[in-house]
């Protein structure tokens, strides 16, 4: 039986019968029972495995690495322990296997089975057939991690260092803050090594977010979706930039993407590819105004040392913020001085301070030409008075300055003298300004012109009135008994309120009232309409009794005509209860009623309106003067007695007022500024515009339109030149 001889690994000679299959096994099995014993006691890690990544062999020290068993390990794919992202490489270093080219070496990083991951080098050799097909590869490896680690250490300490110079330039070199964040930033990437870097600052937003100022890198839409708080309530606060903000101390995570700490940023930071970050506070003192956040594709750890020169940077870029921002705030005081003295100058409004005793402090240009002050002209030797005419200047030391100290504000209508001593009202607006101790240091003023809007103001009130006048007409068209009646009424009632002391407000409301005051009388028939009052039947009498609620309910709606229409509701009540439509009895009657009641009792007596026979003044005074105390207020009728004797209107059937001189033309003979001398009408009796009514520029084209329109002139009565009533 032929034998043969040969070796066991240790090198003690091996006999066993080639020819006896049984012997053959037990020889190569003990020869792989030698070969397997003297890996197991090598320092390095030795595996063969399939090209589809089965593994048919490992040492012990691959078991220990893996922490496993061999017969765990045998059989499975060496695939499963290797990491996602690492897979690629190396099923594309299997693929380049050749039996001319029959090595690769690689590292890469594996997981252990407490699921982290080490680093490991391998030299990978291809065993193939006599085909040259590869069959199994084998492997020789080592663990690299703490030689990684220490590589990834030094290159973070030179990274930073690096950085820290980039900073340090940046602070020197950029002139503004915006410059120096966009430098820090791109230096920190391009320079350094570091994936990305991005600086934030606190917003002013509930959630306390983060608000990126500057930014460098290639992100990958990281920045786009990350919001960071500030707040520890909120789980965007939790993370490395927040948890620095609040501590003031710098933050690292070395896995960005399986950190619970990082959790609201996994997904992000998986698209992205960034797996370590830093959060490094800027401060100033104690205090911390943003953040440095600093980001690597490649998990690491921030060494002590890497971390530290961090800080350091991240607090030379906090003293380059701060020192640009204190430049910039003193170059926008000195501009903002600049511009404000610029703008105050070219305003035109008055602008003005003064000290709490009124002593002025300063001028702007406006004010200067206003009150007539030359180049040479000092302001600061005035008095406030001196710029207003007596009541005002009054009214602004007794009412505003001390209004203003109290409530910090006033603002009132007055009326300054300028050059020429003429008096031009001013809307003026004083503000008090305080010292650390809070007393009023000094007064500011801005006062407007307002003469414009008063004038526009003042046609406003008078195309109002015209309007109210031209509805109150509307009435005499129904009744040529009623003609003019409103209008004298008006006339006459205002007089007597002025008279009576009545305010502006009130004068107004109590003309209102007297033109509109038989409007509740349009519903009413013709033939109510065209009795005196002393012949109406009782049913025309009731149906009489009910226009001042009527004329209150049509204009009540209106805002303008709120108060009027309260007056005319109550201008047939009597001081004795026996009035209508409520039986007022005595005050509870407005004052602008009871007047009312006097001026329309009176037109009506000598018109003709309560009896058949008209009165003259001096019988309807005494009418009157006979029910003084139960129907009409005393004060009243003494008001319209001292207007009857003014001429306050001319009464029926007394001697003719001289008629001023007035002439009478067609819509190509009007010129704004003319006044009317008595009631436009239409050709067939329309009333457009009521007698004493100031035509402007909009009012005569629209007469002229008229005429175009009706191919008719409609003629004006104008009063000739000076010759208005009230003119000398």
């Amino acid at each position: 039986m032929p034998h043969r001889v040969g070796r066991t690994p240790t090198g003690r000679p091996l006999t066993f019968n080639a020819d006896d299959p049984a012997e053959l096994d037990r020889a190569l099995q003990q020869q792989e029972v030698f070969f397997s014993a003297i890996l197991d006691d090598l320092p390095v890690m030795v595996s063969r495995f399939l090209p589809d990544g089965t593994l048919t062999f490992v040492n012990e020290p691959i078991c220990r690495a893996f922490g496993t068993s061999r017969e765990d390990l045998v059989g499975s794919s060496l695939f499963d322990r290797i990491p996602d992202d690492q897979q690629a490489a190396i099923r594309a270093g299997i693929a380049s296997l050749s039996p001319e080219c029959p090595q690769w070496t690689s590292e890469n990083r594996v997981l252990g089975a407490d699921g982290g991951s080490r680093w490991q080098r391998w030299t990978n050799r291809g065993l193939f057939d006599e085909q040259g097909r590869l069959h199994e590869i084998q492997a020789v490896g080592e663990d690299i991690t703490e030689a990684r680690s220490a590589e990834e250490r030094a290159r973070g300490v030179l990274r930073a260092r690096r950085s820290l110079g980039a900073v340090t330039e940046a602070v020197t070199r950029a002139a503004t803050e915006a410059e120096l964040l966009e430098r820090v930033c791109g230096a920190m990437v391009s320079e350094t090594g570091y994936e990305m870097a991005w600086i934030g600052f606190p917003g002013r937003d509930p959630a306390g977010s983060l608000r990126i100022a500057a930014h460098g890198g290639d992100h990958g839409g990281y920045l786009d979706d990350l919001v960071v708080s500030t707040r520890a309530d909120r789980p965007e606060g939790q993370g490395p930039s927040g948890l620095a903000f609040r501590t003031g101390r710098a933050v690292t995570t070395a896995d960005l993407q399986g950190d619970p700490m990082t959790a609201p940023w996994h997904d992000l930071a998986a698209r992205a590819g960034m797996r370590a970050a830093a959060s490094l506070p800027l401060r100033e003192r104690d205090r911390v105004f943003g953040i440095l956040a600093v980001y690597s594709a490649s998990p690491c750890t921030f060494a002590d040392q890497e971390l530290g020169l961090l800080q350091e940077l991240a607090d030379e870029l906090a003293f380059g913020i701060l020192s640009l921002r204190a430049s910039a705030e003193a170059r926008t005081a000195s501009g903002e001085r600049d511009r404000l003295a610029a703008i105050l100058d070219a305003t035109p409004d008055f602008v003005g301070i003064a000290d709490p005793q009124g002593h002025i402090l300063y001028h702007n240009q406006a004010a200067r030409r206003i009150l007539g002050l030359g180049p040479g002209q000092s302001a600061t030797r005035r008095q406030v008075e001196h710029s207003h005419v007596p009541w005002s200047a009054r009214k602004v030391m007794e009412e505003g300055f001390p209004a203003a100290m109290a409530d910090g504000v006033w603002t009132g209508e007055v009326a300054l003298r300028d050059a020429a001593g003429r008096e031009t009202p001013f809307s003026q607006t004083i503000l008090a300004h305080h010292d650390e101790s809070g007393a009023v240091a000094y007064l500011s003023t801005i006062a407007r012109d307002i003469s414009a809007q008063k004038e526009a103001q003042e046609r406003l009130r008078n195309q109002f009135f015209t309007a109210v006048e031209v509805f109150g007409n509307l009435l005499e068209l129904r009744s040529e008994h009623l003609a003019g009646h409103c209008r004298r009424v008006a006339d006459l009632a205002v007089a007597m309120a002025r008279d009576m002391g009545c305010d502006g407000t009130e004068v107004d409301d109590i003309r209102l009232a007297a033109l509109l005051h038989e409007v509740g009388k349009l519903g009413l028939p013709e033939t109510t309409l065209s009795k005196p009052e002393s012949l109406l039947t009782d049913t025309e009498r009731r149906q009489l009794k009910r226009h001042p609620v009527l004329g209150e309910a049509a204009l009540m709606a209106l805002e303008p005509l709120d108060r009027p229409a309260r007056l005319i509701r109550h201008h047939h009540e009597h001081l004795d209860g026996s009035g209508y439509p409520d039986a007022l009895l005595g005050r509870a009657i407005p004052r602008g009623a009871r007047l009312l009641a006097v001026a329309n009792e009176f037109d009506g007596l000598c018109h003709g309106h309560i009896f058949m026979q008209r009165m003259a003044a001096e019988e309807a005074l005494g009418h009157l003067r006979a029910r003084a105390g139960r129907a009409y207020d005393p004060e009243a009728l003494a008001a319209l007695e001292r207007a009857v004797r003014e001429g306050y209107p001319p009464a029926a059937g007394g001697p003719p007022a001289e008629e001023p001189a007035s002439a009478r033309l067609s819509g190509k003979g009007l010129r704004p500024g003319m006044v009317l001398a008595a009631d436009l009408l239409t050709p067939e009796g329309v009333p457009l515009l009521s007698e004493g009514c100031t035509l402007d520029e909009r009012a005569v084209k629209k007469i002229r339109k008229l005429e175009r329109r009706l191919r008719h002139p409609v003629r004006a009565t104008v009063y000739a030149a000076g010759q208005r009533p009230g003119t000398d």
